[in-house]
């Protein structure tokens, strides 16, 4: 996973002129690299939302990630006011990291462990 997202992050400026033409502009590498991280992140949180989804665990933390996605949108809006598009993307992929990661991961730990 990790070595596909740095290949695309890597091919990031010829995809991009591929998909949107020569007129594309430029993306930064420290934005590809932030929207890698927040790919990254959400593809383990959904592993394991739907491990907890199938163990009927869900619901339990369905309240707390809620309030990390809100957490994560007023990350994303100071960002964009503070930094641009850098700080959208960075509020997006630290807001998934620090607020709903830690949750799904404590969940997942002592559902696991209860198994």
């Amino acid at each position: 996973c990790v070595c596909v997202l740095a290949g695309i992050v890597a091919g990031l400026p010829w995809i991009c002129s591929l998909w949107l033409g020569r007129a594309a502009p430029s993306i930064p590498a420290g934005f590809a690299c932030l929207l890698a991280l927040w790919s990254a992140v959400v593809l383990m949180n959904q592993a394991i939302s739907y491990l907890l989804l199938g163990l009927g665990k869900l619901t339990g933390i369905a309240a707390g990630v809620g309030f990390a996605h809100l957490g994560t949108l007023l990350a994303m809006a100071l960002g964009g006011l503070l930094w641009g598009s850098m700080g959208v993307a960075g509020g997006l992929a630290l807001g998934a990291l620090f607020l709903a990661t830690p949750q799904y991961l404590r969940s997942m730990w002592r559902e696991v462990k209860a198994l």
